[in-house]
């Protein structure tokens, strides 16, 4: 589930595209599941530290999380608790300082994996920052054992959804459910950064990649 708080559904005036289920409402404080929370605008402090846009906090039974005092935070779940992780912070770092992505069906976007069963512990989530080049391109795909969401950071550009195309610029939040086809294409000249990441699985691997071109499949472990 994605959730906004403290009930908007706009970041800086853009408004998120959604797909799925998306609720608003009170700050539920301890969701008692798996459960990320990503700061959009604003600061947040948690265990004697500042969070700022982009910076985030996994918590794996729900009871870690921030409160959005002065924030706006995106609050992602699973469906149960996580009693093999403990919770932990990020900062936001642009992918560019990450590694460059070698999946079939990309080009010229690198990515920076923040959240993972590798990295956390974690079980169904997954949070990652990607950017992609004036010339990024990602061609049409899907997961199939999980939901994806994907918010810009920076930039602007074109979400390739299996129905047709839709234009994002920066604040625009995208949830794509479980085996939903689409892509992403920057605007011409234009960097794009995002934070995005996966609901129901701890990995790409667990998530499933395909391409829909000719049934291309490609496989990456964060």
């Amino acid at each position: 589930m994605v959730r906004f708080f403290p009930g908007v559904y706009r970041m800086d005036g853009h408004r998120p595209l959604v797909e799925g289920e998306l609720a608003v409402g009170g700050y539920p404080g301890d969701t008692g599941v798996e459960s990320a929370a990503v700061v959009l605008t604003g600061s947040v402090d948690w265990r004697g530290e500042t969070l700022r846009p982009g910076d985030g906090v996994y918590s794996p039974g729900g009871g870690d999380l921030p409160e959005p005092t002065n924030a706006r935070l995106l609050l992602l779940h699973g469906t149960r608790p996580n009693h093999d992780a403990e919770a932990t912070r990020w900062r936001f770092v642009p992918a560019e300082d990450g590694t460059p992505t070698d999946l079939d069906g990309i080009t010229d976007m690198d990515v920076r994996w923040l959240i993972t069963a590798a990295t956390a512990g974690s079980a169904e989530l997954v949070v990652a920052t990607s950017t992609f080049a004036p010339s990024g391109r990602h061609e049409r795909h899907r997961h199939p054992r999980a939901a994806e969401f994907y918010l810009v950071v920076d930039g602007s550009g074109t979400h390739l959804d299996q129905e047709g195309e839709i234009h994002l610029d920066t604040g625009d939040l995208v949830y794509i459910p479980a085996g939903r086809w689409h892509g992403y294409r920057t605007d011409p000249g234009v960097r794009t950064r995002a934070i995005y990441g996966y609901l129901g699985a701890g990995s790409l691997d667990a998530a499933g990649y395909e391409l829909e071109r000719e049934g291309v499949l490609g496989w990456a472990e964060p």
